[in-house]
């Protein structure tokens, strides 16, 4: 792994290049309008993972009082620098750098909603164990998570990988996108795979109603061929009573 960027600095380099999520996430955006029929300031709405704040924004955009955590540096001074030209801003102490498996800088029993969309899976099972206690602290009793975790069917998972622990491996840089205009880099992350069973497992020992759902996600579509590549995942939505 010499001369690799790996986890925390692929993130920091990710976020310095024109590679970034510019519109919110479709599902999302339905997840919380049919959860949160009337939206307004007193709903606390938490996204761990937030990259730039893309998700985020749209959450505020709809009303949620928004705070925004991530785990590089990089990440939030973009989220920063967009907040400031979005109609509806964050509190800027509400965008904040924070490791989701250790004590995360936003107060216990206050979100209503946490969201963690392309972050959990890029946790080692050791890990994701303690970042469930953590979220489940910041929840309000019923409030609810939403997360997406990658397959064992996934494409991904018979690509050239490292085992780094169960289930956990680094993912070389042929699956990631790490070409910015100017150069390319070496890189390896950290990606974990599930099967429906084992998800099942482990988010039933934190939370007491669970809803694992399986999707298709497009990976490639072209005019020019005749297949059309999607890729397994799975979204949870797991409530804390």
């Amino acid at each position: 792994m010499d001369n690799i960027l790996i986890d925390k600095e692929y993130w920091d380099y990710m976020y310095t290049t024109d590679i970034q999520l510019r519109y919110p996430n479709e599902s999302l955006i339905r997840f919380l309008k049919s959860n949160f029929r009337e939206i307004n300031k007193n709903l606390k709405y938490l996204d761990l993972g937030c990259g730039n704040g893309t998700n985020g924004f749209m959450a505020a955009n709809l009303g949620f009082d928004v705070y925004l955590i991530d785990y590089s540096a990089s990440a939030i001074d973009e989220a920063k620098r967009t907040n400031t030209s979005i109609d509806n801003p964050v509190s800027d102490n509400q965008i904040v750098v924070g490791d989701i498996v250790k004590e995360l800088p936003v107060p216990d029993d206050y979100f209503d909603v946490v969201v963690s969309l392309l972050t959990l899976y890029h946790l080692t099972q050791e890990q994701l164990g303690k970042a469930l206690l953590n979220i489940k602290r910041k929840l309000k009793k019923g409030g609810v998570l939403l997360c997406d975790f990658t397959s064992k069917e996934s494409i991904l998972f018979k690509g050239t990988k490292e085992k780094t622990g169960e289930g956990s491996y680094y993912l070389k840089n042929e699956h990631w996108m790490t070409t910015s205009r100017d150069k390319k880099i070496d890189t390896a992350i950290t990606c974990s795979f599930y099967d429906e069973d084992e998800l099942r497992m482990i988010f039933d020992k934190h939370f007491s109603k669970v809803k694992i759902v399986k999707s298709q996600s497009p990976m490639a579509m072209s005019l020019d061929k005749d297949e059309e590549r999607t890729d397994p995942a799975y979204w949870i939505m797991a409530k804390n009573n």
